[in-house]
């Protein structure tokens, strides 16, 4: 099996849809389009930004499939599963190598609270696919935060080569990070993070922010690459309003709902995610938008 090692900015893809709720599979096209044109690294299906909860099985293989053509693999793609139990997170883990990604995001199990054996179960189980698998670590929505006792167990499962690290606390990050000693690609998981993620030593992220503006994303990832923090620090510093934008609840309903101001409509979310009005998105969004010169009106442009 390949040991991948993912590095770089991943968009994890809105779920489009139609005005009826529907998937709007013709629109993902131009998504991926405008993510390949703006240089980014790599793209991640039915993650939380993709709506998983609210997707069925054949509608995350759809998903999958047409991001699949629609990269004609120019970059990697992996598949979000997020499956609460060890059964479904193989089936989806399977149908995901089946599809023909490059690796399955797999998050810990959630409401169940499996112990540390347990959790460690799941993911050999897991890796049984064969495909290359990385770890979602989001302890604000599961209640379990991935630390470094089992992390070196994780190492030793050739599949498991990476985690999406949604821990905020730097200094576990930092452990996690000096533990597994460039063994395990430790992605930035929350876009406020990637700064000061990458400054640690994570080899990338994997965003939901970079699904309006992949180009700036990547720009502070390239910057950092070269050793240019003063550089990155001022384009991140530019992206954090939009990134705040985004933060409440309905996640991803209003990040969603502004592709509609930057002229590439996806719908909205599916209950229970409640839509914002005109006048709360406009509020919201127009004014970061237009400072990143992301308006429909405004030409992009990053320094």
């Amino acid at each position: 099996m390949s040991q991948y090692r993912p590095q770089g900015i991943f968009t994890a893809l809105v779920t489009p849809f139609t005005t009826s709720g529907e998937l709007d599979l013709p629109t993902i096209k131009g998504l991926v389009d405008y993510q390949l044109s703006a240089g980014i690294h790599g793209l991640m299906t039915t993650g939380g930004s993709g709506e998983y909860v609210t997707l069925t099985d054949t509608e995350r293989r759809r998903v999958l499939d047409a991001v699949l053509e629609a990269v004609g693999g120019q970059v990697p793609v992996m598949a979000g599963v997020l499956a609460p139990d060890t059964a479904s997170a193989v089936a989806t883990t399977r149908a995901a190598k089946q599809a023909g990604a490059m690796a399955a995001l797999v998050l810990t199990p959630y409401y169940v609270h499996p112990s540390l054996d347990g959790l460690y179960a799941h993911f050999a189980r897991v890796a049984e696919v064969g495909l290359p698998i990385l770890a979602y670590n989001n302890p604000g929505r599961t209640g379990i935060n991935i630390g470094v006792d089992l992390l070196v167990r994780l190492i030793t499962l050739e599949p498991v080569v990476g985690m999406k690290e949604c821990d905020r606390d730097m200094g576990r990050v930092a452990e996690k990070l000096a533990a597994t000693a460039g063994r395990l690609s430790i992605l930035a998981g929350d876009d406020d993070l990637l700064y000061p993620d990458v400054l640690l030593g994570s080899p990338g992220a994997i965003m939901a922010i970079s699904n309006l503006a992949p180009a700036i994303c990547v720009a502070i990832y390239d910057a950092l690459a070269r050793g240019e923090v003063t550089r990155a620090r001022e384009h991140f510093f530019d992206l954090l309003p939009l990134i705040f934008a985004t933060r409440g609840p309905n996640h991803p309903g209003p990040l969603k709902q502004a592709h509609a101001l930057v002229g590439r409509p996806v719908g909205t979310g599916r209950l229970p995610l409640a839509p914002l009005t005109n006048e709360e998105l406009q509020a919201r969004f127009e004014k970061p938008l237009h400072h990143l010169g992301l308006l429909r009106t405004d030409t992009v442009a990053v320094r």
